[in-house]
């Protein structure tokens, strides 16, 4: 089993919404997706965590040659394919968010509402930080930064219903926000990871 699909069947088995995904190995069999999937991305993945492998959003433009020259780039780096088709609802993104939470109910929310990969999400001067505390429904926010493409009291209420809903504790959570269901559960929220 490779490293990036461990991640997601253990989102899976948690019970968090994720996108279909496939596992591709074969040049002819990303071809026959790409026949299916006009628009997605494609992750490398080894069966050991590997940091800094390639990245690809293919789209209904890309040619057949560039399909094939991926597929031979994942054969000679001895890497899986992980395709997904998640990319098709990226306009109906609100915001890439990371938190973590303690038991204790103190919590650190970091977002930004541009529409940019969650890789990405640190590189902008314009990420929100929120630190506070989810008891019950007591609400304790200390806003430590602004983002000037502000995110709306119910998506920032949903993102903290959601927080306090999901026994993950002392670990970063990767999500991304959209404003309609999406994913294998049909809900707002994906979560990509956990570290």
């Amino acid at each position: 089993m490779y490293a990036k699909e461990k991640v997601l069947i253990e989102l899976k088995d948690k019970g968090l919404n994720i996108f279909p995904y496939d596992i591709i190995t074969s040049e002819a069999d990303l071809l026959h997706y790409h026949i299916f999937h006009p628009n997605f991305t494609i992750r490398y993945t080894r069966e050991v965590a590997c940091g800094d492998l390639p990245f690809y959003i293919v789209s209904k433009n890309t040619d057949a040659y560039k399909v094939l020259h991926i597929a031979r780039e994942a054969e000679l780096l001895n890497c899986a394919m992980l395709c997904s088709d998640g990319i098709v609802h990226d306009k109906d993104m609100v915001c890439n968010f990371v938190f973590s939470k303690t038991t204790d109910g103190r919590f650190l929310l970091e977002w930004h509402t541009g529409n940019i990969p969650l890789r990405h999400m640190y590189k902008n001067a314009d990420t929100a930080v929120i630190e506070g505390s989810i008891l019950g429904s007591t609400e304790d926010f200390s806003h430590k930064g602004y983002n000037t493409r502000s995110l709306g009291y119910t998506d920032l209420q949903y993102i903290l219903d959601f927080m306090e809903e999901i026994n993950i504790f002392n670990k970063q959570v990767e999500c991304t926000l959209y404003n309609k269901p999406v994913g294998i559960r049909k809900e707002r929220i994906i979560v990509w990871g956990l570290s």
